[in-house]
């Protein structure tokens, strides 16, 4: 006879509403076999992000994004440059105007395509790791319930991250202006200082997805991410690394593909992120308090 396989197979129903996120070391989700998260290492990490290029579900929708938000902003740039820099000539204003008024448009509509995938991409992945893999419409009304939380978190998170770096510069030039060499320490000080607040607040992104408010979400990735900081930046490093060599091969062979190539690279590298970041995130959740990361509405018992 054949050894049973020592995890627990778990039957899952199509959820009626939102559900809180699953509790430490509960056996989750399709995406990841129903294991439970504490099992989970980095080649799991890796693996799993090639997993999720493979699901229809998740990179046809990132797929069309992608391809039409560097389509336009390909065709709105491409020939304003050509008009504008041309060798030997000096462009009119009109023409400088035309070029700055193009970016900005390209820039609004890449910061709109940047959202609508990163809503999908983390509503997704959490719910294919909670459950069976979710369809594009369940997706799509999840969004329309979660995407206030998901983008407030990323702007709380980015506040905050501008302002340590704002105010690391400050310091920094200071520092070397009072101190000269010494300074240096302080900038050095500064910069894992960034690095460790970076680190907690790693996971607010994928606990908003889940479902969380914006404050639970911020408070709940401080206290989950609170033993875990040296598993985020290292696996975050190892697959940033991995995926970014696999992103600048693509993006070599798919250079030569007109107006299409850069979406196809970049919507490939956007399904490699989120299923290694949702492996991330589980883990990390794992060995987390529970009132951090199940919210008010958990269940009272779990199976483990």
């Amino acid at each position: 006879m054949e050894p049973q396989d020592p995890q627990p197979v778990v039957s899952w129903e199509a959820p009626k509403a939102d559900q809180p996120p699953p509790r430490p070391g509960q056996p989750i989700g399709a995406l990841h076999n129903n294991r439970s998260p504490s099992t989970f290492t980095l080649g799991d990490a890796l693996t799993t992000g090639f997993g999720v290029v493979a699901k229809p579900t998740f990179i046809v929708p990132v797929l069309i994004i992608g391809v039409i938000v560097n389509a336009v902003v390909e065709l709105t740039i491409g020939p304003l440059i050509k008009t504008t820099i041309t060798p030997g000539t000096t462009p009119s204003a009109a023409q400088i105007g035309g070029l700055f008024q193009g970016i900005g448009t390209s820039l609004v509509i890449g910061l709109i395509g940047g959202i609508l995938i990163n809503l999908y991409g983390q509503i997704w992945a959490v719910r294919a790791t909670s459950g069976p893999l979710p369809t594009i419409d369940g997706v799509v009304q999840l969004i329309g319930r979660r995407w206030i939380g998901v983008i407030g978190t990323g702007i709380v998170v980015a506040v905050i991250s501008i302002g340590l770096f704002v105010g690391g510069l400050i310091v920094t030039g200071i520092s070397i202006a009072v101190l000269g060499n010494l300074g240096i320490l302080v900038m050095v000080a500064l910069f894992i200082l960034g690095a460790y607040v970076s680190a907690r607040l790693s996971m607010a992104g994928w606990l908003a997805a889940d479902g969380l408010s914006v404050m639970d979400s911020i408070n709940g990735s401080w206290q989950i991410t609170r033993n875990n900081l040296l598993r985020i930046i290292g696996w975050g490093l190892a697959y940033g690394i991995v995926y970014a060599i696999i992103g600048a091969i693509l993006g070599a062979v798919l250079s030569s593909v007109p107006v299409i190539g850069g979406g196809i690279t970049e919507a490939i590298t956007t399904a490699l992120g989120y299923g290694a970041g949702v492996t991330l995130y589980r883990r990390t959740q794992a060995t987390g308090p529970a009132a951090a990361v199940t919210g008010s509405e958990a269940p009272a018992t779990a199976s483990s």
